[in-house]
């Protein structure tokens, strides 16, 4: 984890620089720093500087991925393009540490400091004061630009499905996904077709007297291309099946002559991941009684801790 030396007690600050400890700092109310937190440290700690004159004054700004902990920026941005207004602006790229160091010429005059990062929001901290500063050091909490998820019914009908009905995309979406809750402890789904006197009919398996009801279907994109298939199975009444997100390629999709391309992939946190529900067995192109799925919800597939979605 890099630590610069000169950062000490960080506090965030949301999208104001603020010492730790007080001081006279002011912000613009008008900037733009609200796609970034900027923490700073007390004044005790600040990097030298003049009170003015032709010396002019120093700072330095860190540009970080994630909250400071303590003294410690976890993640520095390196490569980070920083800007600071100046005549003319200065502009430097932030080193493996997210560090730069700055003096201006003109200590009177406001500036304004913008950081560009790929994978991250613009950040625009809008009017600062030099001295101020001066008075601590700066460090920039840079957030991660959202990338809107895909069509999961294109996605659908682009993918390669395996050990499942290959014509699942052209199956009617009778049903709508209301809930998807993806736990530790295995899947729980709700759809409009689960329940009640429209259900999908249930379809024998195994022993005389079994049945499955609905089979839960992933989608996940390998290397720019999509692959789907149906995984785990649910009887009626079947709270939950299919066992934690870390072990989804263990688990769901295991043995190459059945899935593939798709054995090992185990989607890493964040990934975009679509899911839904087909009528029947369609594991192993089991039976169905009707040919019906689900619409196709794509969601940031989650730690073992758990994620809930709503629709």
């Amino acid at each position: 984890m890099a630590t610069h030396p000169l950062l000490l007690a960080l506090a965030i600050c949301g999208a104001a620089l603020v010492s730790a400890c007080g001081g006279d700092n002011e912000v613009d109310p008008g900037g733009t720093g609200g796609s970034a937190a900027v923490t700073s440290a007390s004044q005790s700690s600040a990097t030298s500087a003049s009170s003015g004159g032709a010396a002019g004054v120093t700072f330095d700004t860190v540009v970080c991925a994630e909250a400071p902990q303590g003294d410690q920026c976890g993640a520095p941005v390196s490569g980070a393009t920083v800007t600071v207004e100046d005549s003319p602006p200065k502009v430097q790229t932030s080193n493996q540490d997210g560090y730069d160091v700055w003096t201006v010429a003109d200590t009177l005059l406001d500036t304004r400091i913008t950081i560009d990062a790929p994978g991250f929001d613009h950040f625009d901290s809008g009017t600062v004061h030099p001295v101020d500063l001066a008075k601590q050091h700066n460090v920039f909490q840079l957030q991660p630009t959202q990338v809107p998820p895909p069509d999961g019914e294109a996605a659908l009908g682009s993918a390669s499905v395996l050990n499942s009905p290959g014509d699942i995309a052209s199956w009617p979406a009778t049903a709508t996904i209301t809930l998807l809750d993806l736990q530790a402890t295995g899947v729980h789904i709700d759809f409009t077709k689960k329940d009640g006197p429209d259900s999908w009919p249930d379809v024998p398996f195994g022993a005389p007297g079994d049945s499955l009801e609905y089979t839960l279907w992933i989608l996940i994109d390998i290397d720019g291309a999509w692959y789907a298939s149906g995984c785990i199975e649910y009887w009626r009444g079947l709270y939950e099946n299919g066992g934690p997100p870390s072990q989804y390629a263990m688990n769901w999709y295991y043995d190459p002559i059945r899935w593939g391309d798709m054995v090992g992939h185990q989607p890493a946190v964040g990934e975009w991941v679509g899911f839904f529900v087909s009528a029947g067995d369609a594991r192993n192109n089991g039976n169905s009684i009707v040919q019906e799925r689900s619409n196709v919800v794509v969601v940031p597939f989650p730690a073992d801790t758990g994620a809930t979605f709503t629709f």
